[in-house]
């Protein structure tokens, strides 16, 4: 089963958010990932949790 942040993620894409900015550098993508991982840091849940619990 692919778990919740891999289907986020394929979600981001295939909405026609970008992975990468014209320079190569990490794009909305990445920066909408790393966000819930810092909520789910400070939460000390993991994304399941985390969804589950709104």
């Amino acid at each position: 089963m692919i778990d919740m942040k891999k289907q986020f993620e394929e979600y981001l894409i295939n909405k026609g958010y970008k992975q990468t900015t014209p320079s190569g550098q990490p794009s909305t993508v990445y920066d909408y990932m790393k966000r819930i991982d810092r909520v789910c840091d400070w939460e000390n849940m993991n994304w399941e949790q985390l969804a589950d619990s709104v």
